[in-house]
């Protein structure tokens, strides 16, 4: 059915009907019309938008989900901070469903590296001769110090991954729309070929980019589908989005609000506390053996620091541990 539908997909509304057993209350077994829901979304390849509530049709003891809003993956590639809530009901036994795309900002956004930065020869000069300057400091300073130059360097020198593939693109349909009016000189075709090659090096790098924005570790070199990992980006995206939380029994929606009391929740989490005495002796604990308490204490070898620093995914960044 989808191969025969070219545009992209948004159903909203009233389904009566539920995907699962648990969307309806009390409801223990599937039907054959909940099977035809699920063929029909399966089929369709829509992703099935979570709302806040886990009922969206209340009528005294029953209750069940059978509002919702289904969505193409094209349609969080273009808009990744989609989101779907409840309004609220009074005459009708449904509540209001709402999509929305909204762009929070919570904040500075932490600095990420890039894997395709590396690929740059640009970039190892600059970082070579920026970490070289930072010498004198320890690591966390470095780390800290080095972020300027290289933000500067991504605006400035790299550039926007798009903005490139879309500069490149544009110059190659000059080129072409050239040769239907002419005879290219050799100059033409060889400007078209540096063209293409330089196109096909930052698609490359985009594949790159959202693979390691959308952390996939199921998929290494096999799949070539950047939309797939543009889309798992945007799904990660919008599970972690925050739009409200409950403050003594109270709904927060505000932004600044939320930021102030996750800030403090974890204030008072972490807050220093007086050292209480504890006697352990009076707990059965197994001793260790002399031997593994000696190879606990031995001098860590180079070889064994340099084994498990690249057993790490050279995607992420190892932490302190």
């Amino acid at each position: 059915m989808k191969i025969h539908i070219n545009v992209p997909l948004l159903l909203i509304g009233d389904f009566n009907e539920v995907l699962v057993s648990s969307e309806r209350k009390g409801a223990a077994q599937n039907t054959a019309s909940m099977r035809d829901l699920q063929k029909l979304v399966h089929d369709m390849e829509l992703i099935d938008l979570q709302f806040d509530k886990q009922f969206t049709w209340v009528r005294k003891n029953s209750a069940r989900r059978i509002d919702r809003i289904l969505v193409d993956k094209e349609v969080l590639a273009v808009f990744p901070n989609t989101r779907a809530y409840c309004g609220e009901r009074v005459f009708s036994y449904h509540f209001s469903i709402i999509m929305a795309s909204d762009h929070l900002v919570w904040g500075p956004v932490p600095f990420r590296s890039l894997d395709c930065w590396l690929e740059e020869p640009s970039f190892l000069v600059l970082f070579k001769k920026e970490w070289v300057q930072l010498s004198g400091l320890p690591m966390e300073k470095k780390l800290k110090a080095i972020k300027g130059p290289l933000i500067k360097w991504n605006r400035e020198v790299f550039g926007h991954i798009d903005l490139r593939i879309q500069s490149f693109q544009e110059e190659i349909s000059k080129v072409d729309l050239k040769a239907q009016a002419q005879l290219l000189q050799d100059c033409d075709w060889l400007r078209r070929e540096t063209l293409q090659s330089q196109l096909w090096l930052w698609m490359a790098r985009k594949e790159r980019f959202c693979k390691q924005l959308s952390r996939c570790n199921l998929l290494k070199e096999v799949d070539r589908n950047t939309k797939y990992f543009h889309l798992l980006a945007s799904l990660r995206r919008q599970r972690k989005l925050i739009t409200k939380i409950m403050h003594n029994g109270k709904e927060v929606t505000e932004l600044p609000v939320i930021k102030k009391l996750i800030i403090g929740h974890f204030k008072q989490l972490y807050k220093k506390q007086e050292p209480s005495s504890f006697d352990i002796s009076t707990l059965d604990l197994k001793v260790m053996s002399p031997t593994k308490a000696e190879s606990l204490e031995a001098t860590v070898l180079e070889e064994e620091i340099k084994e498990a620093f690249l057993s790490c995914d050279p995607s992420k960044a190892s932490g302190y541990d």
